[in-house]
């Protein structure tokens, strides 16, 4: 019987490691004189409180080491409050779920090192073997940490190989939960109304004011596209989150001279219009559109179009999802959804930005972790031949379809990697 219910379970998770690894030196210690490390401490804290109080609980670290080591330093906490408690034997673990690091940082499939960076290869040189450093992979030996869950196949293969022969039962591939809970709602299913059109999503990233600056760089790169694509109809689709308001995008199309359009939410063999509000800012009030607020107050989906020549640009609230499933390629200055459409089988092209985060340097890694499905180029005008030159290959593109699918996983880990923690928690000695 357990002594504690299964619902006693802490989650820690930490941002991308790329936030540190590849950001600029001056935000990191902008973040550090913001108040980074009195954060940490109250996380710390946090973790601390909940221990004691859950001798029988079981701690979920997702992310990188961060949350790893305050993982493994909660358990050395269970270990103390145990032997204080000498009466009550600590019931409780932890489980890791790796989603920051993989082996295709560094290698490919069949183990062909990667070319990178001078410290990269000083890091392989000085401690070869697993993407994961020795002290990582020390604290996944713990005798506390129960599970450990890396990101792909190749990463697992390579941890097992590289931990004690009795920690290895540990390590299990279940996928990646980065690709869960992205089926389309069908709230963008007007669309079919624009086919034969060719749908590209065009992810500028979420954090302000980068994202901003991406937009500007991104623009500039639909107009390479839209002029390398002059025969075909295009439709550029931006998945705005939804606490961004769609007033700075839209003064920047404008000044771009892309000119309103006004969308037909009429679906296409559904006999009826979608749950969706559109608007033509042709009539929109000059002071709303001053003040940004564009989007209405209730949470359903919310557009707003322009055109320009053969492309229409089609800003929408959230449903990442549905763009998703409509795109045939991406367009992308961004991380986690970038990586999510990869999974899904799309080409994306890519060019580095001023950053802080989508750096040179952040998206030569990320070429590196998705491999072929990530076109990097160098500016625009490259983008736009490049894409040009794959979507023509049918080939190229079952190639890049399931090279997606292999490094970022089936769908349903978030599922399996529970029915895993409930299994281990109902079978503990």
């Amino acid at each position: 019987m357990l002594e504690k219910p299964l619902g006693h379970i802490i989650y820690q998770w930490h941002e991308d490691v790329g936030r540190f690894i590849y950001m600029d030196l001056s935000q990191l210690i902008g973040d550090v004189r913001a108040g980074l490390l009195s954060l940490v401490l109250e996380q710390w804290d946090v973790v601390a409180d909940w221990v004691d109080r859950n001798s029988g609980g079981v701690i979920l670290a997702v992310g990188d080491v961060f949350p790893l080591a305050l993982a493994w330093l909660a358990s050395q906490r269970l270990k103390r409050n145990s032997s204080v408690n000498s009466s009550s034997r600590s019931r409780g673990f932890f489980a890791f779920v790796g989603t920051a690091k993989s082996e295709f940082y560094v290698r490919e499939d069949d183990g062909t090192r990667l070319r990178s960076a001078w410290f990269r290869n000083l890091e392989l040189l000085l401690f070869p073997g697993s993407v994961y450093f020795p002290w990582e992979r020390a604290l996944m030996s713990d005798s506390y940490c129960r599970l450990v869950v890396p990101r792909d196949n190749l990463t697992a293969q390579y941890l097992q190989k590289y931990l004690a022969q009795s920690d290895r039962i540990k390590v299990q591939s279940l996928g990646n939960p980065m690709m869960d809970d992205l089926e389309p709602t069908g709230v963008l299913s007007f669309l079919a109304n624009y086919k034969p059109a060719k749908f590209i999503a065009v992810l500028p990233g979420s954090r302000t004011p980068e994202v901003h600056s991406n937009w500007t760089q991104l623009l500039v790169v639909a107009q390479e596209v839209s002029s390398s694509f002059i025969h075909d109809k295009l439709v550029f689709l931006v998945p705005l989150v939804p606490s961004l308001e769609p007033g700075p995008f839209m003064e920047t199309l404008l000044e771009a001279h892309w000119q309103p359009h006004l969308l037909s939410l009429h679906a296409y063999n559904a006999g009826q219009s979608v749950s969706a509000w559109a608007y033509d800012i042709r009539i929109l009030q000059g002071p709303l559109l001053e003040n940004h607020r564009i989007w209405p107050a209730n949470n359903g989906a919310a557009l707003v179009a322009f055109e320009k020549e053969n492309a229409v640009f089609v800003l929408i609230r959230g449903n990442f999802n549905d763009v998703a499933d409509w795109a045939v390629a991406g367009i992308a200055m961004a991380g986690t959804a970038t990586e999510q459409l990869v999974g899904q089988g799309k080409p994306v092209f890519t060019i580095p930005g001023r950053g802080p985060q989508f750096t040179a340097a952040f998206a030569e890694a990320q070429s590196r972790l998705l491999g072929e499905s990530i076109i990097l180029n160098a500016n625009a005008k490259d983008l736009a031949n490049s894409m040009k030159d794959v979507m023509s290959k049918v080939d190229r593109l079952a190639h890049i379809a399931s090279n997606g699918c292999r490094r970022m996983g089936q769908r349903g880990a978030s599922k399996r990697i529970s029915q895993e923690l409930c299994r281990l928690m109902t079978t503990q000695d």
